[in-house]
């Protein structure tokens, strides 16, 4: 906070308004502000197109446990781009060790006076009532692996009683400036001391947003915060995405090449998803698919299968990085994730309309290390999930004789690994998961089965708690042929 105090026991900032020297959960806001109707913008002040409705004075935060963390400016009065807020310097070697910015979202721009000696004594300023789903923020952060921190300040529903609620997590990376990261506000809540989830953030007034990184026991940390906007946010790709909530079209088609690989993005209930047509293995004819917002039919297929041993195609619909540059869904996916620390990984699909030797198939890719660029296949193994299973095809290696009730269903257990390819020239471990009766009405919690693929070596292969998933899919594994009229149906995939 300004004065660049904070509560030692707690890796975000304290629950005391520093600039006031309130303690939050007893007192009122004073909304006291003066008429606005300077029309200079103050010095440190945002406002514009990047950051929407919200508009205030900023101010570089540290903690201050004496542990050498240090921050430049000590104030953006001076900044000569008023576009870009950038904080830098080193974190102390401790894990309660941070350093950020802070933001208030509506500060009435008349007399601001954003020096951070006017900041330290200033009252609290009015509050917000966010109208969106969550923040959005075009940032960029080095090192792209350090934990990202947010806190949200206000008001609680009485309008009275300052209250605080944080988001801590891995968001964000070295990103161009047009990138933008995307965080719902269902993912605050109350305990801003430990992992423990208390009192999630409900839509309460808000005077403050704060974004900071924090350090590591272990080592110091030199860091750079560089922020070129934020908003409430529906959309978690702010303008470079069309504001309307409904997505719907054709896919494929006769075009050759590019029908065949053709993807499009979309975006349900504040969640980013690709949808791909993904034809690959026949040797003649197309495929061609209708989506609407987070489902898809097969209106099209022809062709037949060039390998035995290669599907011809796997129309689907998915999370995750694998078709970078051109393709992600990082604003919303929290992917890649290291898997000892996936907390819930939730997922829903139904389907109709599958016969023959078409399988219902989810692929969770996983890689040893967070990929770099894009990849077109799972980088160091996979865990399958069959929903129904296939007429003339088994999976990759062989039935380990175990079965498990996951989900709420019974599963057999078939363990492996996948040759590689001039792609990807190593082999893979894959675990697959093979409904015993077909599942056509799917929900679940993905990290039941991740945990029971990492837990236990079968047939000498595993997914490791170390490794990262990269992306959740779920779609048609087409062997031979399938009829139009398949279709996905409200596919969802959350990973906290």
């Amino acid at each position: 906070y300004p004065d660049g105090t904070d509560n030692t026991d707690s890796s975000l900032p304290p629950d005391t308004d520093s600039a006031s020297g309130t303690d939050i959960d007893t007192a009122a806001a004073d909304s006291s502000q003066p008429d606005d109707t300077d029309t200079t913008t103050p010095a440190g002040y945002y406002a514009g197109a990047d950051w929407r409705s919200w508009h205030g004075c900023m101010w570089p935060a540290t903690d201050n446990l004496n542990v050498g963390t240090t921050i430049t400016p000590s104030d953006f009065t001076d900044e000569s781009d008023p576009t870009m807020f950038c904080v830098d310097g080193t974190l102390g070697a401790n894990v309660k060790a941070l350093a950020g910015i802070g933001f208030y979202v509506a500060q009435p721009e008349a007399a601001a006076d954003c020096s951070a000696e006017a900041l330290k004594d200033a009252a609290t300023p009015p509050a917000t009532t966010p109208e969106e789903t969550g923040i959005a923020l075009k940032m960029v952060k080095m090192p792209t692996d350090i934990k990202l921190g947010l806190r949200l300040d206000g008001l609680d529903a009485d309008g009275t009683t300052l209250k605080s609620w944080c988001f801590k997590g891995e968001v964000g990376g070295n990103a161009p400036e047009n990138e933008v990261v995307y965080i719902p506000y269902r993912d605050f809540n109350q305990n801003c001391d430990s992992d423990t989830t208390i009192e999630a953030y409900s839509g309460e007034p808000i005077y403050a947003v704060s974004f900071f990184v924090y350090g590591s026991d272990s080592h110091t940390t030199p860091y750079q915060i560089c922020l070129q906007g934020f908003a409430d946010s529906e959309n978690p790709y702010l303008e470079t995405w069309p504001w309307d909530d409904e997505y719907a079209g054709d896919l494929g088609g006769d075009g050759g090449a590019p029908d065949d690989s053709a993807r499009t993005q979309i975006v349900h209930e504040g969640e980013g998803y690709i949808i791909q047509n993904n034809y690959f293995g026949g040797d003649s004819g197309y495929q061609a698919l209708s989506y609407s917002n987070n489902s898809f039919e097969v209106i099209h297929f022809s062709g037949t299968a060039v390998d035995a041993g290669t599907p011809v195609a796997y129309p689907s619909i998915y999370i995750g990085g694998h078709a970078l540059p051109d393709m992600t869904t990082a604003a919303t996916d929290n992917l890649p994730i290291r898997v000892s620390n996936i907390a819930s990984a939730k997922t829903t699909l139904t389907w109709t309309g599958v016969s023959g030797d078409t399988g219902v198939v989810y692929k969770l890719w996983f890689a040893t290390s967070p990929p770099a660029d894009g990849y077109p296949d799972a980088l160091d193994g996979s865990v399958e999930i069959w929903l129904r299973a296939l007429q003339s095809h088994v999976p990759v290696g062989s039935d380990t004789g175990e079965t498990a009730m996951l989900c709420g269903h019974g599963w057999n257990i078939w363990a492996g690994q996948r040759t590689g390819s001039e792609a990807i020239p190593w082999n893979r471990v894959v675990v697959t998961y093979v409904a015993t009766t077909p599942i056509d009405d799917f929900s679940c919690d993905l990290q039941t089965v991740i945990t029971d693929a990492a837990a236990l070596n079968r047939n000498g292969y595993q997914i490791y708690a170390s490794w990262y998933l990269t992306d959740i899919i779920a779609g048609f594994e087409v062997w031979s042929t399938i009829a139009p009229g398949a279709t996905i149906t409200d596919y969802s995939a959350q990973v906290q």
